[in-house]
C-alpha cells in the first residue's frame, strides 16, 4: 500500500519545497502563503508594499512556518531578470502568480 493511502496528510507534505508567491502581502496571495507554509513549504513572499510583506513574513514565522520577504515588482522586466539570479527565487520549486 502506498504512503498516501496509509497517511493521507502526506499528500500535502511540502517540507523541503520552496515556493515564491506574488501578491502575498494580503488577500488570496497571503492565504496561499499561509496554507503552503502550514503544509511545510518555505515560502518566499513577494509584493511591492514592504510593510505588508514584512507583516506577512512575521505572521507566518510566528505561526511556526518558514518565510522570507522578497520585495520587487513582478511587472518590471528589468527587476525580474535580476530576481531570477537571487538565491531565494533561483531555487524555488514553484511560483504562484496572483494577478490583481
Amino acid at each position: 500500500m502506498s504512503k498516501a493511502f496509509t497517511n493521507p496528510q502526506s499528500l500535502f507534505d511540502l517540507a523541503d519545497h520552496r515556493v515564491l508567491i506574488t501578491g502575498s502581502g494580503s488577500g488570496i496571495g497571503l492565504a496561499m502563503a499561509r496554507a503552503l507554509a502550514a503544509a511545510g513549504a518555505s515560502v518566499i513572499l513577494n509584493g511591492r508594499n514592504q510593510s505588508k510583506i514584512r507583516k506577512a513574513e512575521k505572521m507566518i514565522i510566528e505561526a511556526g512556518g518558514k518565510a522570507r520577504a522578497s520585495i520587487f515588482d513582478v511587472s518590471d522586466s528589468d527587476i525580474i531578470d535580476i530576481a531570477r539570479g537571487l538565491p531565494d527565487t533561483q531555487y524555488a520549486d514553484g511560483l504562484i502568480f496572483i494577478k490583481r
